[in-house]
């Protein structure tokens, strides 16, 4: 056989009454179904399930019974057949829920997910990959987020980084790209079996608009801004979008080197509907810090284009609050959709791809060379041999 599969630690494969299947896709749970006989017991929900390769000990798939369908070809057949869909370790992150904020700087990859990584179950057993890469985290605030909703967020304001739970329970986000296919794709040798691709059908987006805060409508719920002087400015602008005008509301906090200082008596003063506070006379000495808080006004819209906008995409983020988090994610995602991009799906026999990889594509037969990233991994389970079906998307310009 070309595999094993254990339910609550009891090898079951002689019970399979068909070949599993496993799809395992980037930023969503890993599934695997299969269909069986009985056997001594009925699996519990939440059971154990690992599904190794045929040597017996790698491990392909681990996860839990999620689902169990039971049934028989008659109402009175005792020969029951139990489907199960079993779900890897991603199922943790839908679950648990974390607040957490960094408004005023900027955070490190390295401090926010094994914070992300605390907020799950114990249980769970979850831990950082070894080998995680660090990146510089914008401001964000979240209040009651889930944790799987906090990882794709952060994803997509490191402009499409991707997140996997693999099978020995590591989390890992990755720059999409940043690992190699096990091999590439080309006349001379095309590793695969077959290979179909398509435009992908909307055409690229130019312009973006973003939604934030709409949860918030009304709440007077304080956003902030520091800021450092330059020894030259004399005005200090809050967060504000062209398309939002609205009254800021008063000023409730001003800090001048930590120190709070007044912000409606000379040397300053506030205009809450541009959000700006202002120092008459001298500037303030380069390198004095500035923070100040005021109500801030939801929803608010950020819109980020190329100059020359033909093709809008509209985007909500009602429970975002920080205009630098919703500006990160406008601007991740003008990159990744101002792009013109094929989508393949490609058959091989070739083990080792997984979800995020970068396949290189020279195939002028398909009329294609290009860089393509792994979306979704596929496999089949055919008696002693294993196939593979890849989804992949032509790589961001």
């Amino acid at each position: 056989m070309a595999y094993k599969v254990e339910v609550d630690g009891a090898d079951v494969t002689q019970y399979l009454a068909e070949e599993p299947s496993l799809e395992v896709p980037y930023n969503e749970r890993a599934v695997s179904t299969f269909r069986m006989n009985p056997g001594p017991s009925l699996p519990d929900r939440g059971d154990a399930v690992v599904i190794y390769d045929s040597d017996g000990t790698t491990k392909l798939f681990v996860g839990v019974v999620g689902n169990r369908r039971v049934r028989g070809l008659v109402e009175t057949d005792a020969n029951l057949c139990i489907d199960i869909t079993a779900v890897d370790k991603a199922f943790y992150t839908d679950g648990a829920f974390i607040t957490r904020s960094e408004v005023g700087e900027t955070s490190l990859l390295s401090d926010v997910l094994p914070a992300l990584i605390a907020a799950l179950p114990g249980g769970a057993g979850i831990t950082l990959h070894g080998a995680q890469a660090d990146a510089t985290v914008p401001p964000y605030t979240w209040e009651n987020r889930s944790v799987k909703e906090a990882l794709d967020e952060v994803g997509e304001w490191l402009g499409g980084w991707i997140w996997r739970i693999d099978t020995d329970s590591k989390l890992r986000m990755i720059a999409p790209g940043s690992i190699s296919a096990p091999v590439s794709m080309t006349d001379g040798s095309p590793n695969c079996r077959s290979f179909v691709w398509s435009d992908v059908t909307d055409p690229p987006t130019d312009q973006v608009i973003l939604v934030g805060g709409a949860n918030y409508a009304g709440s007077g719920v304080l956003v902030g801004k520091d800021l450092v002087a330059d020894g030259v400015q004399t005005t200090f602008v809050g967060d504000i979008d062209a398309d939002e005008s609205s009254d800021g509301g008063a000023i409730d906090l001003l800090l001048i080197n930590g120190t709070p200082t007044d912000p409606n008596v000379s040397p300053y003063s506030w205009n809450p509907s541009t959000k700006t506070l202002t120092k008459t006379g001298s500037p303030l000495t380069v390198g004095t810090t500035v923070y100040f808080q005021y109500p801030g006004v939801f929803p608010f819209t950020v819109t980020r284009d190329d100059g020359s906008p033909s093709f809008t995409a509209r985007f909500e983020e009602p429970n975002t609050i920080v205009y630098a988090q919703a500006v990160a994610s406008a601007e991740a995602l003008l990159a990744q959709l101002d792009v013109e991009r094929k989508e393949a799906t490609i058959v091989t026999e070739t083990a080792g791809f997984a979800p995020g990889q970068a396949l290189a594509i020279n195939l002028t037969s398909r009329g294609l060379n290009e860089t393509h990233i792994v979306r979704t991994v596929r496999t089949h389970f055919l008696g002693t041999a294993k196939w593979y079906t890849l989804t992949t998307l032509s790589e961001a310009a």
